[in-house]
């Protein structure tokens, strides 16, 4: 019906919404140094393991084309994607030198990255960390929840059959104190940047990908065992799709 997508003749104001987003306006510096944001989520691996640098990147198209070709694309298949794919993506994630040696307001610190493995040659499905600082990864858990997740994400089933969900998370509490009611705007930034370099490498790659915003936070913490003062904010699906040429 054409009346469904008919938005209202009138926009109707909500004061809070407004101070909100006046609160967080002004550009802010951290009243203290930034907390690596890895290590406040509450949750911890045991070990951790360096990032391999693929011998060469596994690219199917170039600049231009993959700039041009960048769209969200989420027909899936339940493939696995190689190891060099994976670890090419891992290394996108990575700060730069200079994003690691700048300042104590360095906004890469507001956040932190997980991957839920699904199928991935050379890696056990499960919940692994990242720390984009230091360049390794970290097992939290060898438990599969990529279809969990799936749910958590207002029952889009199609992410069942992505090959990893990259999750964005930051401690809520953390950011506020450090860098006040800008902090959630950085953490959220930062999140859809570091997606951008996921799609672009995916469209590289000849992988799908397609971000996710919409998800019921409570249950997206829970099953990602976070702390109380820690949330989701974003989550990017990337694997093996229908009609794109797949480095193997």
């Amino acid at each position: 019906m054409k009346t469904a997508s008919r938005v209202e003749h009138k926009e109707i104001d909500y004061p809070a919404i407004r101070e909100i987003h006046t609160a967080g306006v002004r550009k802010t510096s951290p009243s203290e140094p930034a907390a690596r944001m890895v290590h406040e989520l509450g949750i911890s691996p045991d070990t951790w393991t360096k990032i391999e640098a693929p011998p060469t990147w596994p690219e199917t198209t170039g600049y231009a084309e993959t700039v041009f070709g960048r769209r969200s694309r989420r027909n899936f298949v339940r493939e696995p994607i190689s190891q060099a794919c994976l670890l090419a993506l891992l290394n996108a994630l990575c700060t730069t030198e200079s994003e690691s040696n700048s300042t104590s307001s360095n906004p890469y610190q507001s956040i932190s990255t997980g991957f839920l493995m699904g199928r991935a040659q050379g890696f056990e499905p499960g919940f692994y960390l990242l720390d984009s600082f230091s360049e390794s990864y970290g097992i939290i858990s060898l438990e599969s929840i990529i279809e969990r997740m799936a749910h958590v994400c207002l029952d889009q089933a199609w992410l069942a059959n992505a090959a990893v969900h990259f999750v964005f998370m930051t401690n809520l509490h953390t950011l506020d104190r450090v860098w006040g009611a800008r902090g959630y705007r950085y953490a959220m930034m930062t999140a859809g940047m570091m997606g951008e370099r996921l799609y672009l490498a995916a469209e590289a790659m000849g992988l799908g990908c397609c971000g996710i915003g919409a998800f019921y936070d409570f249950e997206a913490a829970e099953t990602l065992n976070l702390n109380t003062e820690s949330r989701l904010l974003y989550l990017v699906a990337v694997g093996v799709v229908k009609g794109l040429k797949q480095i193997r």
